[in-house]
Parts: C-alpha cells; structure tokens; sequence
C-alpha cells in the first residue's frame, strides 16, 4: 500500500470542498430563486418540489424539500445499487447529504417569498443559470471532465435546463409569466 503524500490529501479537499460550494449555490438557486417564483423544474429536486406541495395540501403535513430529496435520492440510490452496482461512490451520497442538508439550511435561513425582488420569470431564470453554471464549471473545476467533454454535452443540456426552467416557471399557475 502507497503512503498517503500532502498532494494527495490537499486534492481529496479541494474536491469535496468544491462540490460543497457547488451544491450549496444549487440549493440556493432552488431555494432562493425558483421556489420564491413558484417555479420548478426537473430531477429529484424538482419532484421534491411537487411531492412537499401535494402532501401539504392533501395531508397538512409540511415538509422540507431537503428532506424529501434525501428521501428520493435516497429510493433512486438503492435502485441503481441494484441495477448497475454499488461502486457508484461515495462522492455521489456525499453530494445528495451536502444538497439535501443545504436545500434544508437555506429553506429555514432565507426569509419566505421573494426576498430577491425580482419578477418571477426572472427569479426563475437566475435559478435555472446558476444550476447550469454548476453542473458545468464544476466538473471541469474537479478535473472530472476535461472541458472537450462538457462542450460537447453543454449546448443541448443548457438549452433543456433553461427550457425546463422557463416552463416550470410559465406552467406554476401563473396566467401572465411572460410581458406582452
């Protein structure tokens, strides 16, 4: 077994403090910007959005979001164990424990409603913007992918994301999202 050197401990911290500063922006695009506007979008962070809202108004029970991502990350992770294996990592429960932990710390720091000022549109699409600036700065940030690999998947995944957003934001019950 190699000794563990200086250079390998200071990478292993950059690491998962990167993907801590990135999954907090996250959850502060979620709870900052997207849910003030009543907005959502899509994945388990999206579906925790609609799943808290249904059992509040079908059962009275409040929930966090955090805590429902944690939940449904959670069921998708014992999935995939199964399916494709259990050497997905520990990076992966790391960042699901740092993004449900954040979505919580945020959703009890921040004041409720639009604290931001912003028309909702807007606030949706700062919040689709800072999720797509996260899913693509930090994996090239990690060395994870080189930067010829996100290029190639950016332009399609950042046109669907914004997408997703505009029309998480259009479709949340608002009659008139966009101006005229």
């Amino acid at each position: 077994m190699k000794p563990i050197t200086m250079e390998q401990v200071l990478k292993t911290f950059k690491e998962y403090f990167l993907m801590t500063v990135g999954m907090m922006l996250y959850s502060f695009a979620w709870i900052g910007c997207i849910m003030p506007a009543d907005g959502t979008g899509g994945g388990a962070t999206g579906l925790s959005r609609v799943l808290c809202h249904a059992v509040e108004h079908w059962a009275g029970i409040s929930i966090q979001i955090g805590t429902m991502a944690f939940l449904i990350n959670g069921v998708l992770l014992l999935v995939a164990g199964f399916i494709i294996g259990w050497n997905f990592g520990v990076k992966t429960v790391f960042c699901v424990c740092v993004i449900s932990l954040g979505l919580n710390f945020w959703q009890s720091v921040l004041p409720e409603g639009d604290f931001l000022h912003l028309e909702r549109i807007l606030s949706v699409i700062l919040g689709g913007i800072l999720g797509v600036v996260i899913s693509f700065t930090m994996p090239i940030a990690l060395g994870i992918l080189g930067e010829e690999d996100v290029n190639e998947a950016s332009t399609s995944r950042c046109s669907m994301d914004v997408e997703i957003a505009l029309r998480g934001g259009c479709r949340a019950g608002h009659t008139r999202c966009l101006p005229r």
